[in-house]
């Protein structure tokens, strides 16, 4: 899959959009060792930017992943 559902946000770090009955929900994913792909991360979404403090709770939880 490809933009407009996969984004690429920052460092290691992707983004992926989902949207269900309930609102819009993002999920912050890493590609690990080999074909392995790792959601650290899903909030939902109130804004059209990705908010730097979901950003930075992702990127601290894809360090313990590597």
């Amino acid at each position: 899959m490809r933009e407009p559902y996969l984004k690429h946000l920052e460092g290691p770090l992707s983004e992926m959009r989902l949207k269900g009955r309930s609102g819009i929900a993002r999920a912050v994913y890493v590609t690990a060792t080999g074909m392995r792909i790792v959601v650290v991360h899903v909030f939902a979404k109130k804004t059209q930017k990705t908010p730097p403090k979901e950003i930075a709770k992702a990127l601290k939880k894809a360090k313990e992943v590597e």
